[in-house]
């Protein structure tokens, strides 16, 4: 085989494996509009079942993250300013650690960090449920419960995107 036939023959395994990669992705991937914040199910720092029904009635930012992620990690500084921001205007963020470790694995970072929101352990079942692909994963509830927004990976002018849509679902408080 030459150079050539070898580096054609590389690029379309490459493809076969990517798209199967994306079919196996997406027959778990539930659909966008039956995920509500009642779905998640997680054990907080302390050890305690956290219920995602407790966040009814306020605009909830979940970050899926993991200790060992980058792009996650910073992330911190912009999710602080939010839950600083638009806290008292019905808001809040929820970190949920994922293929993270312990517990206190988690507690290290999230004191590390000095991270001012909730912070909560999920497990591959939240991971399935939620159809989270890749970290850090971002999902905007409205406070009704339903899901607003999805944001997968870096977001570009974050806190910029965040605020907007929080403005849009608050109009009152502009």
């Amino acid at each position: 085989m030459t150079f050539g036939g070898l580096r054609s023959y590389y690029g379309i395994m490459k493809t076969l494996l990517a798209l199967c990669w994306l079919l196996a992705a997406a027959r778990g991937v539930p659909r966008a509009d039956s995920i509500t914040v009642d779905d998640i199910k997680a054990i907080d720092l302390e050890g305690s079942l956290f219920h995602g029904s407790s966040l009814k009635g306020d605009i909830v930012l979940v970050d899926f993250w993991a200790v060992w992620c980058t792009p996650c990690i910073a992330a911190f500084p912009v999710l602080k300013q939010l839950n600083t921001d638009f806290n008292e205007r019905g808001f809040q963020v929820i970190g949920i650690a994922v293929y993270s470790g312990t517990r206190e694995d988690v507690r290290k970072v999230v004191g590390k960090h000095k991270l001012n929101y909730t912070v909560v352990v999920g497990d591959e079942d939240l991971v399935e449920a939620f159809g989270v692909i890749g970290i850090p994963t971002y999902f905007l509830f409205r406070s009704d419960g339903k899901l607003h927004k999805k944001y997968v990976g870096e977001v570009k002018g974050f806190y910029d995107r965040i605020r907007a849509d929080i403005l849009e679902l608050q109009p009152e408080h502009n």
